[in-house]
């Protein structure tokens, strides 16, 4: 599998200040949510920051085979910035959303498959078609995900766990040496919402350069509790 370099199909951000600026991130963010008011495209529920972070490890990566446990709208839209082979395999739990999901989900090689619900049967599933070069846990039973990832990637991929602002993801038995996690003020809110655990079997912090992304998030330490306690969270 080759490794692209640069940034993904989303808003590029340089690794310099002007592009990670207090004020930049809040215009995008503002518009984020205008956009999702008036049901302006299929984008995944998550802050511009994140997204661009996906985008970036899937340009980095150029993945042939990818798994997501929990599909939403990343499952309609991430895989649109991959080869047309790539295969894009989600997992669901819920009858009624996996149904609402798979009727969008017109990609060719994306599935949207329905699971039951205790983590056996879910781990069990995840592991068939193993190992995956890019695995995104955003539901699902995380913590016994986390523990059993290293047996549902390969070599030269990447784990990528959503909602790590959350302790109890990132206190998991984590069986990679190589892991950062990329987290926002949102971590000391009661629901921790949001942020990314990244994990793989190769040193991967340089190339897909982890520390521009901090800074992305890092930039919201002041502001975000500020406004949240004004009622908005960005």
């Amino acid at each position: 599998m080759s490794r692209k370099t640069g940034t993904g199909l989303g808003t590029p951000l340089a690794s310099g200040g002007a592009m990670t600026s207090l004020p930049r991130l809040l215009f995008s963010e503002a518009g984020r949510m205008i956009r999702s008011r008036i049901g302006l495209g299929a984008r995944p529920w998550m802050r511009n920051r994140e997204v661009d972070l996906l985008l970036d490890v899937l340009a980095l990566l150029a993945p042939r085979k990818c798994l997501e446990i929990g599909c939403g709208f990343s499952t309609l839209f991430l895989p649109r910035s991959l080869s047309p082979d790539t295969s894009w395999r989600a997992l669901e739990t819920d009858s009624a959303w996996q149904v609402r999901i798979r009727g969008k989900a017109t990609r060719q090689g994306t599935t949207v498959e329905l699971v039951g619900d205790s983590p056996a049967e879910i781990l069990e599933a995840a592991h068939r078609g193993a190992p995956y070069e890019f695995l995104l846990i955003d539901g699902g039973p995380r913590r016994q995900l986390i523990e059993s990832s290293d047996g549902l990637v390969s070599e030269d991929g990447l784990v990528l766990v959503h909602d790590a602002n959350r302790p109890g993801y990132r206190e998991s038995a984590i069986p990679f040496d190589h892991r950062e996690s990329i987290l926002d003020y949102r971590r000391n809110l009661p629901r921790g919402d949001g942020g990314f655990l990244v994990m793989g079997k190769w040193n991967f912090s340089a190339a897909f350069d982890v520390e521009k992304h901090q800074a992305v998030f890092r930039c919201l330490e002041r502001a975000g509790p500020l406004l949240s306690r004004l009622g908005v969270t960005i």
